[in-house]
């Protein structure tokens, strides 16, 4: 018997506004989706291993958010990456230093495994290798734009076997609203 690949984390923005605009969408040409992942904007992905997640690195992670106000932001636009469709935030600002943020406390773990010289935040429509179907899950989404969003709290997820993840920790954004 082989072992699978190892488990993986991911710190994420929940976007539940998303939902009804992608989710059929994402259940269909999303595999993120298909293992328990909601709409989201990746923070970190991958962070670290499951069995490596200390109550040290949960009091961190829990101390940066607390310390980030709530804010608002607009997924007004889509945008393709090859394969890829996705809702983009506006602004984008806040993603990227809490990105910033925690890939600092976490030198070891680059946003995307340090594949892209440059991580935009943004929120899967489709992930699939048919042009086609890309171009449907644009033309079906580009309608239900602007969705006002919120961010409120932070996600650490982990994978829990090869096709399902779980929600570990929740982590509150402060309650002081900055836009």
């Amino acid at each position: 018997m082989t072992a699978g690949p190892a488990p993986e984390s991911a710190i994420l923005l929940p976007v539940p506004e998303a939902d009804p605009l992608v989710g059929r969408w994402r259940a269909r040409y999303d595999e993120s989706a298909k293992a328990g992942i909601p709409a989201h904007i990746s923070l970190l992905y991958p962070f670290l291993p499951p069995d490596r997640i200390s109550d040290k690195d949960v009091e961190q992670l829990g101390s940066l958010f607390a310390s980030v106000p709530r804010f608002g932001y607009d997924l007004k636009a889509v945008g393709r990456f090859p394969h890829v469709v996705y809702l983009a935030p506006d602004p984008d600002e806040p993603m990227r230093a809490l990105t910033e943020r925690i890939w600092a406390l976490y030198p070891e773990t680059p946003p995307y495994g340090g594949a892209f010289d440059q991580v935009i935040p943004h929120v899967t429509v489709a992930n699939f290798d048919d042009e086609d179907i890309l171009n449907q899950a644009e033309a079906a989404v580009r309608p239900g734009l602007p969705i006002r969003s919120y961010a409120t709290e932070a996600w650490l997820m982990t994978q829990v076997d090869d096709e399902g993840w779980k929600i570990d920790r929740r982590f509150p954004l402060s309650e002081a609203l900055s836009n």
